[in-house]
């Protein structure tokens, strides 16, 4: 989605999941700020903190990085049914929200008229 060109924030490498959803979120304007009810700023706070815990447990929890035998691994299959459907319902809810704000860009039918003449080429 911020590789999109009508994103004015432009993603770099090496940024952490949580900075990627802020930017997303200010260029959606849901960033948690004060112009917006309490309700509303309170619901985009739990979204970037919800966020920041997927990405702590990925990396602190999990087998991505490298473990010690005394570091603590999620195994139990009921936290990582929680733990993939929240970041599924994370990830499409973003998803849905910038399609909200920056619709899918349409072809126009002239373009779609011009790629279908009869134009008598080999290819």
């Amino acid at each position: 989605m911020l590789k999109d060109d009508r994103i004015k924030t432009k993603r770099k490498s090496g940024v952490t999941l949580t900075k990627l959803v802020q930017k997303l979120l200010k260029e959606i304007r849901l960033f948690p700020d004060n112009d917006m009810p309490a309700e509303i700023r309170n619901i985009a706070s739990s979204l970037l903190s919800a966020t920041q815990h997927i990405e702590q447990l990925r990396s602190d929890k999990t087998n991505f990085h490298g473990k010690t035998n005394e570091d603590y691994l999620i195994n139990d299959p009921l936290y990582t049914y929680f733990i993939v459907n929240s970041v599924t319902t994370v990830g499409l809810l973003l998803r849905s929200l910038f399609k909200q704000k920056f619709p899918p860009i349409e072809i126009s039918k002239e373009i779609d008229e011009f790629y279908d003449m009869d134009d008598d080429l080999p290819f």
